[in-house]
């Protein structure tokens, strides 16, 4: 699956995460909940991995060892449910 065409940079946080909806340890893709395995508390994924403007490839202090790796379309369908 492949997302493309979605251009929400214009709204106070991004609806869509270019990094987190493509990432397999996303857990909630609310842009209020934002949680992955990385950051677990609700919100708590940063706005600047969530916007896009940093790919998370690398470690942070806060983000408990775990950064992106590309998750599968059938994971991701999982989501919400």
């Amino acid at each position: 699956m492949t997302i493309t065409g979605i251009d929400d940079r214009s709204l106070a946080v991004t609806i869509y995460s270019p990094v987190c909806l493509l990432c397999k340890h996303l857990l909630d893709y609310n842009v209020e909940t934002r949680r992955c395995e990385a950051y677990t508390e609700a919100g708590s994924i940063p706005i600047e991995i969530w916007d896009g403007d940093d790919p998370h490839t690398e470690a942070h202090a806060s983000d408990n060892g775990i950064q992106f790796e590309k998750g599968s379309p059938q994971a991701f369908a999982k989501l919400g449910k």
